[in-house]
């Protein structure tokens, strides 16, 4: 197995301080400390926090893309595989919620950066109106599956596990029969 690069490390320990001490209290420092690398080091690869919070989206909507595009190939790229894929590839992201509250602080922080984000918000829903007849089923089946991350994410979830995993099934049988 490769040994993480440098850059991966440091990103590794943001997400782990983030997710155990809160985005508010993520510093260069103790990011440097948790990476086991200097502070030099750190600045190389991440010279604000600014730009450590935008390695960390971008770490992150990598994740969601590389889970999407392996769930496209399992299912298909028509317009039912896509969206059982994108089911697949949220359920399976939602593992890494860290990364998504580092997201939400540098949204909130530096409103310019999400741009990533926006993009693929845009190209995902021009791909779900490519049929209008199925486009507003697609769309509830996909703010469903936001709005379940985004309360997951804010704590707020009423969800037990066994919930949760009974409407991600749901949703993907939705999706299945599009």
């Amino acid at each position: 197995m490769n040994k993480p690069s440098l850059r991966e490390r440091i990103l590794e320990a943001a997400d782990t301080i983030a997710r155990e001490r809160g985005v508010a209290n993520l510093t260069l420092d103790l990011v440097a400390e948790q990476a086991a690398v200097s502070k030099g080091g750190l600045l190389y690869h991440f010279t604000t926090k600014e730009a450590l919070l935008a390695g960390m989206v971008e770490r992150s909507l990598d994740r969601y893309r590389s889970l999407l595009h392996a769930a496209i190939e399992r299912h298909g790229d028509d317009y039912r595989g896509y969206l059982k894929a994108s089911v697949i590839a949220r359920k399976d992201c939602n593992e890494g919620t860290e990364s998504s509250r580092a997201f939400f602080a540098a949204a909130a922080n530096f409103p310019q950066m999400p741009e990533r984000a926006r993009d693929d918000v845009h190209t995902h829903f021009e791909r779900l109106r490519s049929d209008p007849k199925r486009f507003e089923s697609a769309a509830i089946i996909s703010l469903a599956l936001d709005g379940l991350h985004f309360l997951e994410l804010l704590q707020l979830s009423p969800f037990s596990s066994q919930e949760r995993e009974a409407l991600l099934k749901r949703l993907f049988e939705l999706a299945d029969e599009m």
